[in-house]
């Protein structure tokens, strides 16, 4: 009996383990997130995701320079997810409103529709 009690204690204790959700916040650094592209120009970034630290944001993008697109807002962090919120309607809205930190925490992702997006922190071109 004292065995089968021994044996079944490791046991519950992985299987308790197992099920428990133990959740690893990533840190996440404010910014500029954008494609970097540093050939010749100072801001090379056709679009731009910039994250302040009084959870504000504004999006820029500039691909077609006959409609710039521009949009600010609110942001939050839930979880592993940052939610953008704007006065403009989610019909209207140019990009994804929630954008997941990356695994090497220096990029976020999103998805809307078959649109992926990838944004990496940038820093000043060399």
């Amino acid at each position: 009996m004292k065995k089968k009690v021994l044996l079944l204690l490791p046991l519950a204790t992985f299987a308790f383990l197992s099920f428990t959700n133990i959740s690893h916040v990533k840190p996440f650094k404010s910014g500029i997130y954008g494609v970097c592209n540093c050939e010749g120009e100072k801001n090379a970034s056709k679009i731009s995701l910039e994250l302040t630290d009084n959870f504000t944001f504004q999006y820029v993008n500039t691909e077609d320079a006959q409609n710039i697109q521009t949009l600010k807002g609110r942001w939050k962090v839930e979880g592993e997810n940052i939610l953008l919120q704007s006065e403009v309607s989610a019909a209207e809205f140019p990009i994804s409103d929630k954008w997941k930190i990356d695994k090497n925490e220096n990029c976020i992702k999103s998805r809307k529709g078959l649109l992926f997006t990838r944004l990496c922190l940038l820093k000043p071109c060399k």
